[in-house]
């Protein structure tokens, strides 16, 4: 899910154990929540949790759809390189 937290991306990604995909006929978690009121069960959390804390709401990119499973590893490969080149201090 593409999360906005006071003003910056906070990707939220969800999965499906590996041994339950067969219950969901699909790998991809978009074709889950696309069928079922989980997306909004998913999003009304992630939107409202902060408010315990006194901060303001979240909101979303992408009026709040998940992206599907390619989308997904595409983002995981782009934050892990982003990650590997502050490690070895490529990036400020």
């Amino acid at each position: 899910l593409p999360l906005v937290d006071t003003g910056e991306m906070d990707w939220k990604l969800l999965g499906i154990a590996e041994d339950e995909c067969d219950q969901f006929e699909s790998d991809d978690v978009f074709h889950l929540l696309e069928n079922t009121n989980m997306v909004s069960s998913v999003k009304n959390f992630f939107r409202l949790y902060k408010e315990a804390e006194g901060k303001a709401r979240n909101t979303f990119l992408n009026d709040g759809m998940p992206l599907g499973r390619e989308e997904a590893l595409g983002i995981i490969r782009e934050m892990n390189e982003h990650w590997r080149r502050l490690r070895a201090e490529e990036l400020p």
